[in-house]
């Protein structure tokens, strides 16, 4: 698809809304992103939750509910809040 270069860019504006709705786009897609999944698995990193979010989600659509892929939250600092959700594929 023509966008997925355009949403895999977006990945990276410094504008966290835009990096969201980028993965968001991404998700929607579908398997046809899959040439985005090291920027979404970069994007898991970001130090916008939303963004974190929407590229787990993403990442999700992409390899369909039937993928073997586990997902989990994990906790780094719970003084801080600051929680990771990470993709491990199988």
């Amino acid at each position: 698809m023509d966008s997925v270069p355009t949403f895999t860019r977006l990945l990276t504006d410094r504008r966290p809304g835009i990096r969201r709705l980028a993965a968001e786009g991404l998700g929607k897609i579908g398997g046809a992103s899959q040439t985005a999944l090291p920027a979404l698995r970069q994007a898991l990193q970001d130090r916008d939750d939303r963004v974190r979010e929407a590229a787990t989600q993403a990442i999700e659509l992409i390899h369909n509910v039937d993928a073997p892929m586990f997902f989990c939250w994990k906790t780094l600092d719970l003084m801080s809040g600051n929680n990771v959700r990470c993709a491990v594929d199988r």
